[in-house]
Formats: C-alpha cells, structure tokens, sequence
C-alpha cells in the first residue's frame, strides 16, 4: 500500500516539473507575442498622431501665406490666435 502512495506521489510531482520546464521552454514567446503586438500598434498611433499634427500645421501655414499674399496682415501673425486678455498684455509690455 505503502509502494502504491509513493508511486502516486512521484506521477504527481514528475507531471508537475515536466509541465513546469514546458512553461520555461515556451515563456519567451509567449511574453514576446503581445509585446510586438502591442509595440506596433503604439507605433501606429504615433504615426497617426504625428500625421494629423503636421497636417494642421501645414494647413494653418497655407492659410497665413494666403492671408499675406492678400495684404491681411492680422491672420500672418501667431498673436492673432491670441485672446483680447493676452493681446492687450502684449500691448502693455
């Protein structure tokens, strides 16, 4: 009865550090299948950030070389953003 309890103690921890050295074996890809997921898609974004940042710029700089071409020189400057609180302290100093 004795030799049986043992048997069973010893299938019980082999199945446990066979399982273990398999999830050591397979831990590297598995932390580095989301990661490069993940990583591509902060990538995307940035990208996507980035273009619609310099898509706005251009598009105000087209509008204030139109606005100098047309003599207004009150949409050329970045003052004009600005508002009547911060252009009469420019005023002042």
């Amino acid at each position: 009865m004795l030799f049986v309890v043992l048997l069973l103690v010893a299938f019980v921890f082999g199945y446990g550090l066979v399982r273990l050295l398999l999830a050591a074996v397979h831990l590297p890809a598995y932390v580095r299948s989301p990661h490069g997921a993940r990583q591509s898609k902060a990538r995307e974004l940035l990208d996507e950030t980035l273009t619609a940042f310099f898509e706005d710029a251009m598009r105000r700089g087209e509008g204030r070389r139109a606005a100098m071409e047309l003599g207004d020189t009150r949409r050329c400057t970045r003052s004009s953003r600005r508002g009547p609180h911060m252009t009469a302290r420019i005023r002042q100093a």
